[in-house]
């Protein structure tokens, strides 16, 4: 912990920022610290073992690592997009429509603000603590009209950036009437590293808003992320995840349905192998009457790696007519590979539709054989199969480019299993 102290003090002494930052940034580092990396006798991580990540020192960048950037995610998909490069903002690489204001989140103290919270939560997360302390980029992205074109945000980690730390921020915030695409990518060279990254979705009265979450980072690092969506009246979120890298992913997702025909639709594909471990913490927060949600997750695990889902539906006391569903299917294709599967229902009301399932299994033996018998091998039948569980998840992306890109994604990850 005293390296986390000695990591602030030097970001400050270099950095200028107003006191009343510093000492919102020192409170919040005191915080983290009090909770320490979380250990598995918390109920949230009881499946997920920090205690590698808390024995190893990281470093913020100090902004003179060399410029390097691989033009090829660039080429993928033509959009407006913000580029970061090992923590660093590329300001003559990136281009937003002018109808979008972008803010540095360093400069106000009101960025500094924990997230909203979700009631009936008693748990803290200490990871938004260690953001808010040592947020070192990102930015504040206001929506005043609707984008015709997806705005993206992509933050690559090279092999110069070993043994560094990012703790970016995005505060999203969409006014009334909006209609938008935001596409949230990491992407990351074979090298150790920790991200930190926390992402606040705010929208106003009617405002639609999709979000497209991938992560492909190093086998070798690690990625932690805290995901707010706040939604108001007729306000509706649909958001597609697809995980395949780092050596360790912890997610936690905070839902807060705020007025009355807000929704959220939340889906997520992830894909797992060797030793990878990823695990996603989902709250939806029904804060009042006639909000609808509905969430599918998807993990497929190969080799010895390891997967967590715990999803958490609350109804508050007042929160009637509700609609929710929540499902989460797993696919196992090795003996060694476990899966912790816990959706969950908190209801505290009585005129309401609350639905969880969880299925957890291997491919169908009668398929394979049914596959095989019409000239495939056994690869190509197991492909042919996991295809079909993983495109439920893809198949639901209207935007024909990122439905190609994340269909690639699928293919290239198969492509590479045993």
């Amino acid at each position: 912990m005293d390296h986390l102290t000695t990591q602030l003090k030097q970001y400050i002494s270099s950095n200028s920022s107003n006191n009343n930052i510093i000492k919102k940034r020192k409170k919040a580092l005191a915080e983290f610290i009090k909770y320490g990396f979380p250990k598995t006798n918390l109920e949230n991580y009881r499946f997920t073992n920090l205690s590698k990540l808390n024995k190893l020192k990281f470093f913020l960048p100090n902004h003179t690592i060399k410029n390097e950037f691989n033009t090829k995610i660039e080429d993928d998909i033509q959009f407006p997009t913000l580029y970061f490069l090992n923590g660093r903002f590329l300001e003559k690489l990136s281009k937003v429509p002018d109808f979008i204001s972008i803010e540095s989140i360093l400069n106000k103290e009101e960025n500094f603000q924990s997230p909203f919270g979700v009631k009936y939560d008693a748990s803290a997360n200490p990871f938004v603590y260690l953001n808010t302390a040592l947020i070192n980029d990102g930015f504040l992205i206001k929506i005043t009209e609707s984008i015709n074109e997806p705005l993206r945000i992509i933050y690559k980690m090279t092999a110069g950036s070993e043994n560094l730390m990012n703790h970016p921020k995005f505060i999203i915030k969409a006014s009334k009437n909006i209609n938008a695409t935001i596409i949230e990518e990491y992407h990351g060279e074979n090298t150790l590293y920790f991200n930190n990254v926390s992402t606040d979705f705010n929208l106003d009265l009617n405002s639609h808003i999709k979000h497209f979450r991938i992560q492909n980072e190093s086998s070798k690092s690690y990625h932690v992320a805290n995901t707010n969506y706040n939604i108001s009246k007729d306000a509706s979120i649909q958001s597609t995840y697809i995980v395949s890298g780092s050596n360790l992913h912890r997610h936690d997702i905070n839902v807060i349905l705020n007025g009355s025909g807000s929704h959220i639709d939340l889906n997520g594909l992830c894909l797992l192998k060797n030793s990878q471990h990823i695990d996603h913490n989902i709250i939806f927060d029904h804060a009042t009457a006639y909000v609808t949600s509905k969430m599918l997750f998807k993990y497929i695990l190969s080799e010895k790696s390891t997967g967590v889902f715990n999803g958490r539906a609350l109804v508050r006391e007042d929160s009637q007519k509700i609609d929710s569903i929540q499902t989460n299917n797993n696919l196992i294709l090795s003996k060694s590979a476990i899966m912790n599967s816990n959706p969950q229902l908190e209801i505290y009301a009585d005129d309401v539709k609350c639905t969880h399932g969880s299925t957890t299994g291997q491919l169908d033996e009668n398929a394979l054989f049914y596959i095989r018998s019409r000239g495939l091998d056994l690869l190509e039948a197991k492909s042919l199969l996991i295809n079909g569980f993983a495109n439920e998840i893809i198949n639901e992306i209207s935007n024909k480019k990122i439905k190609e890109y994340c269909t690639d994604f699928l293919e290239n990850w198969l492509g590479k299993l045993n």
